[in-house]
């Protein structure tokens, strides 16, 4: 599994959220999609907050234009929305600030 965090500013205000992205089989071995999807969706339901309500995708990858379309690779993402709360406290601002200084990074977060 990994993560991949958004912010955007947009017309609306700070946007922001979290994808959990999770890595699944080649397509061969994927089976139905639909209820691959259904699958993970149910998951999530299991997991989140029964007023929580995630959007859901699957994205099929091909690593080039030779391989045989068999071998796409499945990842599936569930995004969580961030807190208008913490979007205004400045939280990413400050953690970012703080990876940078520990990692040595240059430049801003």
């Amino acid at each position: 599994m990994s993560v991949d965090v958004f912010v955007d500013e947009t017309s609306r205000g700070i946007q922001g959220n979290l994808a959990l992205m999770l890595e699944g089989p080649s397509l061969d071995r994927l089976g139905n999609t639909m209820e691959a999807l259904g699958a993970v969706a149910a998951a999530a339901q299991r997991i989140l907050p029964p007023t929580y309500r995630a959007p859901l995708s699957l994205r099929l990858r091909l690593a080039h234009t030779a391989l045989e379309p068999s071998s796409a690779t499945a990842e599936f993402r569930v995004k969580l929305r961030i807190s208008q709360d913490a979007l205004r406290g400045g939280c990413f601002r400050r953690v970012g600030a703080h990876f940078h200084r520990r990692e040595g990074l240059r430049g801003s977060p």
